[in-house]
């Protein structure tokens, strides 16, 4: 009788060892899904590079049309007047992202030129079941400074033996 009881009580044990398995493995796969963000940073870049900057500025506007105004026409100017100070483009990198819940996501992507490489910053958001460009920024100059910020070599004074 107790062998009984101790042969249901392992294959109870057993069963709810392996389903608490199997929907966890589900619930990292559906994580993993949802995050397709990074779509919009390869279309982006795949545009960028065939067509320039104004078409994949105008990219970003298809996916959020939030972000028309003066404000993009003022990016756009920018990049265009630096792009021919840059050099030649030679593809881009993701250097960071940095996910906020399952609905934001901020992506910093350097692209590479021959003289310096252009900083890209992109926010991205997913309301309901579609990523969208929220906010862009770029930069060149402080991009530069930030490195080599990040690069100095701080030195402590310690005092050893009295001295």
């Amino acid at each position: 009788m107790k062998k009984d009881i101790l042969k249901t009580a392992v294959i109870s044990i057993t069963l709810c060892t392996m389903l608490s398995l199997f929907f966890s493995c589900a619930s990292v796969e559906n994580v993993e899904k949802k995050d397709d963000s990074s779509k919009l940073i390869e279309n982006f870049f795949s545009i960028y590079e065939k067509e320039g900057i104004e078409d994949a500025l105008d990219y970003t506007i298809q996916s959020n049309p939030y972000l028309t105004g003066s404000s993009m026409d003022s990016v756009k100017i920018k990049l265009t007047n630096a792009e021919p100070l840059l050099g030649t483009y030679n593809g881009y990198e993701i250097i960071g992202k940095r996910t906020i819940g399952y609905s934001l996501v901020n992506y910093i992507c350097i692209a590479k030129y021959d003289r310096q490489p252009l900083r890209f910053n992109f926010m991205l958001y997913k309301a309901t079941d579609k990523w969208k460009f929220i906010d862009f920024q770029f930069s060149t100059e402080n991009f530069i400074d930030e490195i080599f910020d990040m690069s100095k070599f701080y030195y402590i004074e310690t005092k050893q033996n009295g001295k």
